[in-house]
């Protein structure tokens, strides 16, 4: 928009400019004001029109600069339906008019006026149905159910009105429904509310003397046209379970309840989302939406519409498909995207990552761009409209609207944004197209669709997972187009594999696809994702086995810069509350799947980063760490909401969780279990009857079930309890007072090592710092140094005969001088000189403790530092080992002769 324009009459053509000078005059507008009327005038023969048949209404409009609010004065509705409807027009014609005159003169943004277009139709149909249906039951009786219920209507909105982004010139999309079948008199429900909807639509939609209110379309109602005007709740369900088509997904996508009784619609459209939002990642999703839009396109081709800027290339709808596709593809896997307006669907992908902000800005304001000329021009004649004119007097009024100097600016900023919008819009929907396969892998494919295969010699060596790919394919797979198109695939990645060991780790993970064309159709449309796949099987054993159990997995190889770069605590923490704040609370099933869903992504971005040396031995510790203690979070957040449905006047909980063992220790590793102990300040709890051991026991029985409960996603962790008061023979919560009271009168020296890796990870502050101060308080306890010494090598000396490898072979952990040896000595030296040195007390990772040990002077700085180094490389040896890493491992140093001093060997 060029900053330097300013509207004058004299560009209309002189018949326009003559009839818009002729209306100045008759509405006696003068001063500064006739200057703002004049653009308003010329932007719109509507308003014009309007402002013609009521001259003083206008001038008060004008001088109060047009305000929008509905005109309750015009709906003071009597008895008789054509009152209603003449009342329902006049309001509407004066909003139009007023949003209309404040896009002109740009007191409103685009996303204003939508908004305040869709507000409009809401309240003018809330109105509408509300009048019937008094009248209706005044005359045929309440609605009511077999059991004495009554019946209640309610109006579902689809599309721009759904996503409350109306346009200037709209249909209005709805679906009709009721709670439930039943008799109004001598009337059934059914014919009730066919009556009802034809009434409504009649008020809205029929043209007399002040025109319309709204067109409205129910043609995407179940069964269309043919379907019943409005069905029971009951009827939506059979439906959506056994009849509805997958376009019928992007269509309900947007649904909002927007009259009647709008409570029982929101609470039903719950119901239906695992129909839209698939509880997988669903990237078959893009095909469908891709054939949607090639049939639009061939309509738009078919009618001359290229330059239509809704259906045309590069425009709105385009956009809209771009945004509503990736919701479909991720929001059954990630609940924040499931939005309805676009603007807020742009804001949840760039929040998720799926958009980068730059783009999410660009995109918006390409958005806005389009909405803004689609409802400057359909407000020239409030007409339905996305062609724009050849014509040069409805072109000035179209350039008056937008605030352009000429038609041919205004041309180049359009075509600017439809090529930006058509090119990501291509490169979203166009299909990948592969290169021609050479022959070998060609002659593999030709014998994977034969009945009787007989694998090349070149592929001997790939005859075992060969045979089972093609036996999985031609059992799982539903039709001869779907198998042939995941042996195809097959042959790509094999085809890719540099070597054998990365061919035979590729090969199970199509396996597991098979059949599943949702997967099949991921890896077929991203070329990018293939090679990918590729290279992290190439240099992970692991992480190909973790993408054959969980083939969700497979979505996060679509965006390599984010692959590679696990999220920080915050942003993790942030993306793990969003997701659940998105789930239906009573769902509990679906949030335990997004608690794992999250963790094994985050592990996979961790893993594949560590491999490629993205991340840093220690921050790859640091990353898992903070994975497990933000899903542990999420996890007493789904419990705590449990407990709150049973007891909703429940007040804050004096409940801890503390970590030990390698997650206290911040040392996790890919494959570890959860040391966890519970603990509680024993006081009665605010609006709870039960005695606190009783309801916290259950608290951490469901925190234990949301975190190692098997689902359909796996689960997130095994948890150990062994590590509580009395292993798996005491209570599996404790309070503080119990808890110090075991420590300091009956735990054993090995419970007290634990604790050297004890660490408070959630939970009361209050408590928290109370078990800080108490575990500090045990380790400062002065011990007899050679009794300490030798339990705590009996201790080792049982672990490694129980443990330690039997074959000879270097067990970095367990072999002596590994890593379970410098744990205990760091656990020796602290609870054999924390009385004199509380300060080794303060951390619970083994390297920090000899770093505070070597501060203190209790461990000279060369020692110190020979430890640690064998200490990162062990552990770095059990990172490669667990990751099944294809890099050659270099061997530990020898273990220093500090440790062999303290062991004895």
């Amino acid at each position: 928009m060029a900053d330097d324009y300013r509207f004058d009459l004299e560009r209309l053509p002189q018949g326009a400019r003559d009839r818009v000078a002729e209306q100045l005059d008759l509405l006696e507008v003068h001063g500064g004001e006739r200057d703002v009327a004049a653009r308003v005038l010329a932007a719109s023969r509507f308003v014009a029109r309007w402002a013609t048949r009521y001259p003083e209404r206008f001038r008060t409009l004008l001088a109060e600069g047009f305000p929008c609010a509905i005109p309750d004065a015009e709906l003071k509705l009597g008895a008789g339906a054509e009152e209603l409807d003449s009342a329902l027009r006049r309001a509407r014609n004066q909003v139009m008019v007023c949003l209309g005159a404040r896009q002109t003169l740009q007191q409103d943004t685009p996303q204003q006026t939508v908004a305040g277009l869709s507000l409009l139709a809401e309240e003018l149909l809330k109105r509408t149905l509300d009048w019937h249906w008094d009248e209706l039951v005044a005359s045929r009786g309440q609605p009511m159910t077999a059991d004495g219920e009554p019946v209640r209507p309610m109006i579902f909105a689809l599309g721009k009105l759904g996503g409350g982004e109306l346009n200037f010139s709209s249909d209005i999309d709805l679906i009709a429904a009721h709670t439930a079948t039943g008799m109004a008199g001598d009337m059934a429900v059914d014919d009730f509310m066919a009556r009802l909807i034809r009434r409504v639509t009649n008020s809205l939609a029929t043209v007399q003397g002040e025109g319309f209110v709204f067109r409205v379309d129910w043609r995407l109602r179940p069964f269309g046209s043919q379907g019943a005007p409005s069905a029971s709740l009951a009827a939506l369900d059979s439906y959506f379970e056994l009849h509805a088509r997958e376009w019928e997904r992007y269509a309900w996508q947007k649904a909002r309840c927007i009259a009647g009784d709008v409570d029982a619609g929101e609470a039903w459209l719950e119901t239906i989302r695992p129909f839209i939002y698939r509880r997988y990642i669903d990237f078959g999703q893009i095909a469908g939406l891709r054939a949607m839009k090639d049939e639009i396109d061939r309509d738009v081709r078919v009618r001359g519409r290229e330059q239509d800027i809704k259906r045309g290339w590069g425009g709105i709808r385009e956009m809209e498909f771009a945004v509503q596709a990736q919701q479909l593809v991720n929001g059954g896997a990630r609940p924040s995207l499931r939005q309805r307006g676009f603007a807020a669907s742009v804001a949840a992908l760039q929040t998720e990552e799926l958009m980068d902000a730059p783009f999410a800005e660009r995109w918006l304001q390409h958005y806005w761009f389009l909405r803004r000329v689609e409802n400057c021009w359909q407000a020239v004649d409030d007409a339905q409209s996305h062609v724009l004119p050849l014509d040069e007097e409805p072109r000035q009024r179209l350039l008056a609207a937008l605030g352009f100097a000429d038609w041919g600016d205004f041309e180049a900023a359009l075509q600017h944004v439809r090529t930006q919008v058509r090119a990501h819009f291509l490169e979203l929907f166009t299909p990948t197209e592969d290169a021609d396969l050479p022959p070998p892998a060609l002659a593999l494919l030709r014998e994977l669709e034969t009945d009787a295969p007989q694998w090349p010699e070149l592929f001997a060596e790939f005859a075992e997972p060969l045979d089972r790919f093609w036996k999985a394919a031609r059992r799982r797979c539903s039709d001869g187009e779907s198998r042939q198109q995941t042996f195809e695939l097959g042959v790509r990645l094999l085809d890719l594999a540099p070597d054998t060991t990365t061919g035979l780790r590729v090969l199970p993970i199509v396996e597991a696809i098979c059949g599943r064309v949702n997967y099949v159709s991921l890896l077929r449309e991203h070329r990018d994702a293939r090679r990918e796949l590729v290279e992290l099987c190439r240099r992970s054993g692991e992480i190909a086995a973790e993408l054959a159990r969980q083939p969700a997995l497979l979505i996060e190889l679509c965006t390599p810069e984010s692959l590679y770069d696990p999220p920080s605590r915050l942003r993790l923490r942030a993306h793990i509350e969003r997701q659940l704040s998105a789930i239906d609370a009573q769902d509990f099933e679906e949030q335990l799947d997004q608690l794992r869903r999250i963790r094994h992504s985050v592990a996979l971005r961790i893993g594949a980063a560590e491999v490629v040396h993205a991340l840093s031995l220690m921050r790859v510790s640091d990353h898992l760490t903070e994975l497990a203690e933000e899903i542990v979070r999420g996890a007493l957040n789904v419990a705590t909401a449990q407990m709150r449905q049973r007891w909703p006047r429940m007040g804050e909980l004096p409940f801890a969780v503390v970590a030990y063992g390698k997650l206290g220790g911040m040392e996790l590793s890919y494959s570890s279990d959860l040391d966890l102990v519970f603990v509680y300040e024993d006081r009665p709890i605010e609006g709870v009857e039960q005695a606190p051991p009783v309801f916290y026991t259950r608290l951490a029985q469901k925190l234990i079930g949301a975190l190692a409960t098997r689902t359909a996603a796996g689960r997130c962790y095994e948890v150990d309890m062994r590590l509580r008061p009395n292993g798996n023979s005491g209570l599996l919560v404790t309070s503080l007072h119990a808890f110090s009271r075991y420590q300091q009168e009956s735990a054993w020296t090995w419970e007290h090592q634990a604790l050297v890796r004890a660490r408070p990870i959630v939970g009361d502050p209050t408590v928290i710092d109370a078990f800080t101060a108490l575990r500090a308080e045990v380790l400062c306890r002065s011990r007899d140094p050679v009794e300490l010494k030798t339990e705590i090598l009996e201790m080792r000396a049982k672990m490694r005969a129980e443990l330690g490898p039997k074959d000879g072979h270097f067990d970095p952990k367990h072999s002596p001088g590994g890593m379970v040896d410098i744990e205990f000595f760091s656990q020796w030296l602290v609870l054999s000189h924390a009385h004199e040195h509380p300060s080794v007390t303060r951390f619970s990772d083994v390297l920090r403790v000899l770093e505070s040990a070597a501060a203190q002077n209790i461990l000279d700085t060369e020692a110190e530092q020979e430890l640690a180094h064998r200490y990162r490389a062990l552990r770095a040896q059990v990172h490669a080992d667990s990751l099944d890493s294809a890099e050659e491992q270099v061997p530990p140093p020898p273990a220093p002769a500090l440790l062999q001093t303290f062991y004895g060997v």
